[in-house]
């Protein structure tokens, strides 16, 4: 079973070479880059209201941020990354 599919796996690996060489045009959908300050900006929020519907809380040491749900297990965190 397992010769099977290792002989599967190489022959779906040179299948998607193939199509690379092939010389035709690539059929992928071209993403127009956006701002670095507006992909992160949506990207904290996201971030913000994901964590926030989880419960946790954002914890400031310094310049360094922890979202943890209590002060307790903010400040254990920031002794394991050498903040306190």
């Amino acid at each position: 079973m397992s010769k099977m599919k290792g002989l599967l796996a190489m022959a779906m690996m040179t299948a998607a070479l193939a199509e690379t060489f092939t010389g035709e045009p690539s059929k992928r959908k071209i993403i127009h880059e956006k701002d670095p300050d507006e992909e992160r900006m949506r990207r904290n929020n996201s971030e913000y209201e994901r964590n926030t519907k989880q419960g946790l809380k954002l914890f400031t040491y310094g310049e360094n941020q922890i979202w943890a749900r209590n002060q307790e297990n903010a400040d254990r965190k920031a002794k394991l990354r050498h903040w306190l």
